[in-house]
């Protein structure tokens, strides 16, 4: 008997204390730092995105992983990284993340969502956008 399986996950965290840090001139090479933390980790990233205080990932994590294990893999690795390369020893994660199961009908609307991050909090918060998240999911469930 063969074994398949797929998880994909779309995962948000914020900034410590949402300090509006990740400045938009930064972010091609953060986002790009991510996907070799992903690389290197066994986590497939398929998109990147966010604004100033949050990031939202896109990505397939093994079976064999915990989420929250990679979870900690990327925000680590990144915040550690971070704080060197933009010389700000505050720079960091807050604790704590969202974290979202995709279905494949999904996957394009989400890659595109995370795209669009900018153009999307230009109209909405982090809490807000979280909330409606949420209440997506849960009406989901009860379906």
């Amino acid at each position: 008997m063969n074994t398949y399986q797929c998880h994909r996950y779309h995962i948000v965290f914020a900034t410590k204390f949402r300090q509006p840090i990740l400045l938009p001139e930064w972010e091609l090479e953060i986002w790009n730092y991510f996907y070799g933390i992903g690389k290197a980790k066994n986590i497939h990233i398929y998109s990147v995105g966010g604004v100033e205080d949050h990031i939202h990932l896109l990505c397939s994590i093994p079976p064999s992983k915990a989420v929250s294990d990679a979870v900690q893999e990327l925000k680590g690795n990144s915040s550690k990284w971070m704080k060197e390369r933009f010389n700000n020893p505050e720079m960091g994660w807050q604790s704590g993340y969202a974290s979202f199961t995709v279905s494949q009908s999904a996957m394009t609307p989400t890659f595109l969502y995370i795209k669009n991050q900018r153009a999307h909090h230009s109209r909405t918060t982090l809490d807000e956008e979280l909330k409606r998240m949420v209440d997506l999911h849960e009406q989901a469930i009860q379906h």
